[in-house]
């Protein structure tokens, strides 16, 4: 069996962000039952782009928790398995790139 994530998506007043690897699902949902509990405050997450978002949580709010296991594909991640890359490959480098070539 491939090596898989668990892909965290909430949505909050009808719009959806990807949540980072970073977020749980029961910090996240202990969170959001505290605040309503509450009566209401902020909820900090960090989207998958690297942005912090904070929610104002309500006992009227509506947020939604979505996981999801996504598989990854070893052999596109390392490129084992495609014949057109190997150490003959030639490698370019046009000044553009944000990453520095070793």
């Amino acid at each position: 069996m491939s090596p898989s994530i668990e892909r965290l998506m909430i949505s909050v007043g009808g719009v959806t962000y990807a949540l980072a690897p970073t977020e749980h699902v029961d910090d996240l949902k202990a969170e959001i039952t505290h605040q309503v509990r509450s009566g209401g405050g902020f909820v900090d997450v960090t989207i998958d782009d690297g942005q912090r978002l904070s929610f104002l949580i309500t006992p009227a709010s509506t947020v939604t928790i979505a996981a999801k296991t996504v598989h990854l594909d070893i052999d596109g991640a390392d490129r084992q398995g495609n014949e057109s890359w190997g150490a003959g490959t030639p490698i370019t480098y046009d000044g553009d790139s944000p990453y520095d070539l070793i």
